[in-house]
């Protein structure tokens, strides 16, 4: 009678042990699931290598628009975050400072010094397989650019005329970008990326051989289109969606 009793409760209480087991395992994947769901990896990067060319060629470098122009003493500086949207998308930030001195003596504008900030946003798509390196983005651009211009009008008969003049310029633009990332570690990535800018100036007057965020300028008075490479270094972490 007594083994008739004890069955039954050491059945139950096997059955409740396994059930719960079952339970605890179901839950704890949900969590982890839910806890993947809710972080997207974000970078923050630095440009590491547009100085240097200049750099190397004792920042003097000549101007392909002019013959006698020359392009001295320029500096970059640019920080890039990107923050994961999709499996396959990020969403792209860059900001910028950059100064610059044009010296040609055979133009009016002997001396030119320029600097200015500029903003970029956009998204970047993954090619090829899920987690590739390679990536194809779009960003727009937003420009402010200030240029102070040392001018000499020779004159054979009255003696020379110098003057200052002073513009600010603002522009708009877009750019198609390829980068491909190059990941050193679980928390870096070395980026190599290749550009290839359009530029409208809106407000200002003016003509700039370099402008700053988008280059040496190739194209008509105010429109500008230029091209680039370089390389960025970026810190990898997960944040919350």
């Amino acid at each position: 009678m007594k083994v008739k009793l004890i069955l039954p409760v050491l059945v139950g209480i096997c059955l409740t042990k396994i059930a719960l087991g079952q339970v605890l395992e179901v839950d704890t994947l949900g969590s982890n699931q839910a806890n993947h769901a809710l972080t997207r990896e974000c970078t923050i990067g630095l440009d590491v290598f547009k100085n240097f060319p200049y750099l190397l060629l004792g920042n003097v470098v000549p101007i392909p628009t002019s013959e006698s122009a020359r392009l001295h003493n320029r500096g970059i500086a640019e920080i890039v975050i990107r923050k994961q949207a999709t499996d396959r998308r990020h969403w792209v930030g860059l900001l910028g400072y950059s100064k610059s001195e044009i010296v040609d003596p055979n133009d009016i504008e002997r001396r030119q010094e320029i600097a200015g900030w500029y903003g970029k946003g956009g998204a970047e798509w993954t090619l090829g397989q899920k987690k590739g390196r390679s990536k194809l983005g779009i960003r727009g651009i937003l420009t402010y650019c200030r240029s102070v211009s040392d001018l000499l009008y020779e004159g054979p008969t009255f003696g020379d005329y110098r003057s200052t003049r002073s513009v600010n310029n603002f522009g708009i633009g877009f750019e198609p970008y390829y980068a491909f990332d190059f990941f050193l570690g679980s928390s870096w990535l070395l980026r190599w990326e290749t550009r290839w800018s359009h530029h409208q100036r809106v407000i200002g007057k003016g003509f700039t051989p370099y402008y700053p965020g988008v280059g040496i300028s190739f194209g008509i008075y105010d429109y500008v289109v230029s091209g680039g490479t370089t390389l960025q270094l970026h810190y990898r972490f997960r944040s919350e969606r």
